[in-house]
């Protein structure tokens, strides 16, 4: 599959597909590091294809999706900093992405979420529990209760109630605990409720594909 992608990219001769195909191939193998038990080979080459995407990001004339690809690359390779417990630099890395995405309006809802979550736990891994509170806070404040990253707005809540139970502020962990329950309440209603609408839109064209049937076998009698 990396093989794959890598051909297919270069064929292009596309900037910005070269540079997304380097990116993907990087975050395979950050999962193949997880997979195999950490195997150090893997994490060196997603350290190296999501280097490797950079000057081919530079050669990109779309400024909005160049900021984003950069943006990505910098919240990737903070991600498997972190994996390795290098918690200072996955830091810094997680900074230059959030720099650029705090200025892009388009970026804000996509990354912003990502990002102050990375932040919150390499600081929660250093004890640094004011700042770990801080970005989980701003995690939550803009993760959106609907749509796809929905789930994070659960797993952000939960974080900050274990911070608050950590540093015995009781109260606000029952607190954030009750938002946590309070949340998941409401994304499994939606859940349901897009569920059985999907049902419904099923069910009305079986309907009308059956109609239409009988149509045709009462024209063709």
């Amino acid at each position: 599959i990396r093989l794959q992608i890598t051909i297919h990219a270069k064929k292009s001769n596309n900037p910005s597909l070269i540079a997304l195909g380097y990116n993907d191939v990087a975050f395979i193998y950050s999962k193949q590091y997880k997979e195999s038990g950490s195997n150090k080979k893997y994490i060196d080459s997603a350290f190296m294809y999501n280097r490797k995407a950079l000057p081919y990001i530079e050669k990109m004339e779309n400024n909005n999706f160049k900021k984003y690809l950069t943006s990505l690359c910098d919240f990737n390779y903070g991600s498997y900093l972190m994996v390795l417990h290098q918690y200072d630099e996955s830091i810094e890395y997680f900074n230059k992405a959030l720099e650029i995405s705090k200025n892009v309006d388009v970026l804000k809802e996509l990354n912003l979420p990502f990002i102050y979550m990375g932040l919150a736990c390499n600081y929660e891994y250093l004890n640094q529990w004011d700042l770990a509170e801080k970005y989980y806070l701003k995690s939550i404040d803009v993760t959106s209760s609907d749509g796809n990253i929905a789930s994070k707005k659960i797993i952000n809540t939960k974080y900050l109630a274990s911070v608050y139970a950590y540093r015995k502020n009781y109260v606000k962990a029952y607190e954030f605990q009750v938002k946590a329950a309070d949340l998941i309440t409401a994304y499994s209603e939606k859940q349901k409720n897009k569920s059985l609408k999907t049902i419904e839109i099923l069910k009305t064209k079986e309907k009308a594909e059956s109609i239409n049937k009988l149509k045709l076998e009462k024209k063709n009698e």
